[in-house]
């Protein structure tokens, strides 16, 4: 996400659905988003990894989404999110592999039922 920051889209981007920004000792420490059914974000800050965060920031989004009556989320899961969306309950249904600014990357996209 962090070369797609400098698009002039971006913070427009950014007001779609709902973003949650958490903070830290009063420095910002991660965001997330939601679109419709769809996780977007979750990034966390190096210097705040394995507090909890980005846990507490999903929670948020997905009792939004239930709030909102969704009957799933959904997400592409990079290779380092992988395995925290497994952990939140996600189930993978394919690997794909996308390319950003030339360089080939794997993701994979899960979905989670939440009825």
């Amino acid at each position: 996400w962090s070369a797609a920051a400098d698009d002039p889209a971006f913070p427009a981007d950014l007001a779609k659905g709902l973003t949650m920004v958490a903070e830290w000792q009063q420095e910002t420490a991660g965001f997330a988003q939601l679109v419709d059914d769809r996780i977007t974000l979750i990034y966390v800050h190096p210097d705040t990894a394995r507090l909890g965060i980005a846990t507490l920031l999903y929670q948020h989004l997905e009792d939004e989404a239930r709030i909102q009556g969704r009957e799933q989320l959904v997400t592409e899961a990079s290779q380092v999110a992988h395995d925290f969306f497994l952990f939140l309950g996600f189930q993978p249904d394919a690997e794909e592999t996308v390319q950003r600014d030339g360089v080939a990357l794997t993701r994979w996209r899960m979905h989670k039922p939440l009825i």
